[in-house]
């Protein structure tokens, strides 16, 4: 479940760039993306074949001195954290025998990014790597009927060099890998790091666990995309724009005291607004903070009665 991002080796190995300055810029983009994917997904994980602190685009300035200015330590640090989450990726043995070329030259990671359905992330070294996805193709081996035959298939993988190039993807790095969620107990265990603007009351973390089976995935992508909303919460606006259907309970509902639940901080509170799921009347009760645009979620299961 955990969304890989792989690193386009022939993106460093080419890398000729004229000037400091254009490298540090090159590299700022390079951050700004992979931070972009951060706020979304915390649980992303950056898969490089070499330490990324020491790849060098100009000369002998390496990506580690360029983290260590005061002016981009922060990036630098969750840069190095999102490679530390690398869940050590290889392919299944089955793939193993794949080659993948991208405009004739053999790319490892583009491979790696189709095989995992990931995204391949490359510094902007070539025009090349301007670009959203990148086509290439897979020679691999089959056995028909005893006879071993080489076959080729064009392919191609979404990619990113700067923030921008995400835009198509949104939905996706949103959304990978909800689908394959095992349990609510996985779910729940993962909930911090997967939904960077939500949190939790104690009653929630419980149903999460023992969710029904058959609402595991649902209550997956719904958390997702309320998730992807508070991301993009505009400052001007008091509330987000939703991409799954959340409505306000009615000043009567309100009133009966249902929704009612003491809050992170022991204060009770009323958590009025929810996301609906389905099957059946699956409803996920929340609280927005406006201040620091994120929710907290009260209740996961049937509509409150």
């Amino acid at each position: 479940m955990v969304l890989l991002i792989h690193v386009n080796e022939a993106s460093v190995s080419e890398a000729r760039l004229p000037s400091k300055e254009v490298s540090d810029e090159v590299v700022g983009d390079f951050a700004a993306l992979l931070l972009a994917v951060r706020r979304r997904r915390g649980d992303a994980a950056l898969v490089s074949a070499k330490a990324l602190s020491e790849v060098t685009l100009f000369e002998h300035h390496t990506l580690g001195e360029w983290g260590s200015r005061a002016a981009n330590r922060d990036r630098w640090r969750v840069v190095r954290l999102m490679q530390s989450k690398s869940p050590g990726w290889h392919r299944d043995r089955d793939d193993e025998a794949s080659e993948y070329r991208v405009a004739g030259d053999a790319l490892v990671a583009f491979g790696d990014a189709h095989m995992s359905d990931g995204l391949l992330v490359s510094f902007r070294t070539s025009g090349a790597w301007d670009v959203e996805w990148v086509k290439g193709t897979r020679t691999y081996l089959v056995d028909l009927d005893g006879e071993i035959r080489l076959m080729s298939e064009d392919v191609q993988v979404r990619h990113g060099s700067v923030e921008s190039h995400l835009d198509p993807h949104i939905e996706w790095v949103s959304l990978a890998g909800m689908a394959d969620v095992e349990s609510g107990a996985d779910l729940q265990a993962k909930c911090e790091e997967m939904f960077t603007k939500l949190k939790f009351l104690r009653r929630a973390e419980d149903q999460l666990k023992a969710l029904d089976p058959k609402w595991v995935a649902p209550v997956a992508q719904t958390l997702a995309l309320m998730n992807r909303a508070l991301v993009e919460w505009s400052p001007t606006s008091s509330h987000p724009s939703w991409y799954t259907h959340v409505t306000a309970d009615s000043q009567s509902r309100r009133g009966e005291g249902l929704m009612d639940f003491q809050d992170l901080d022991g204060t009770v509170r009323t958590f009025d607004t929810h996301a609906r799921f389905t099957p059946g009347h699956g409803r996920i009760h929340f609280k927005l903070d406006t201040a620091t645009r994120t929710a907290t979620v009260a209740h996961v299961g049937y509509k409150l009665l």
